[in-house]
């Protein structure tokens, strides 16, 4: 069981495709890819995520995708680049430029794309927030919810989302300390 909504959220954006106001060329492409993607077993989760990311691409050029000449399709892969998003994003979309444009049949547009990621994005120890700030934080919740799940986030390693899908029968109290 999920928090999200993903086939929400994918028909969302496929309206947004829908309605946009770019290349009429690439919304038919965005669409034909999409029944790409489901037709080769990619989940909603993963078809979303090429669609946004395209939604995004296509407004930023006048140019059918499958027409682009090697200037434009590297003049996307700097604006990427050159955005202040982070690395696991621009990752991202460097990937579906690659995908987009290996599909289209136009692998030599794409073939000089990196998408290997820079070794210096880890984050260091000290840039962690540490148990004593997160001891602070528990005592400074004034609702025992907060107090809560804010422990248990500390505790599991869990991202927010794997949180909301928490069963109790999945925890084990043990080590309990009564405030």
């Amino acid at each position: 069981m999920s928090i999200y909504d993903h086939d929400k959220a994918l028909n969302a954006v496929e309206n947004r495709v829908e309605q946009a106001n770019y290349c009429a060329d690439n919304i038919k492409l965005i669409f034909k890819f999409e029944n790409y993607f489901f037709a080769n077993g990619l989940s909603n989760v993963q078809v979303l995520k090429y669609l946004s990311h395209l939604n995004v691409i296509a407004g930023w050029t006048d140019t059918s995708f499958s027409s682009m000449e090697l200037e434009e399709v590297q003049a996307i892969v700097a604006r990427i680049e050159r955005s202040d998003w982070a690395e696991w994003t621009k990752h991202d979309y460097k990937l579906t430029v690659k995908r987009l444009f290996t599909w289209l049949g136009m692998e030599e547009k794409i073939k000089w794309i990196r998408i290997s990621m820079k070794m210096n994005s880890s984050k260091l120890p000290e840039e962690l927030i540490s148990e004593d700030e997160i001891k602070r934080m528990i005592e400074a919740a004034e609702h025992p919810r907060n107090k809560a799940i804010v422990a248990v986030l500390y505790d599991t390693g869990a991202r927010i989302g794997e949180m909301g899908s928490l069963k109790i029968k999945l925890l084990s109290l043990t080590n309990m300390v009564p405030s």
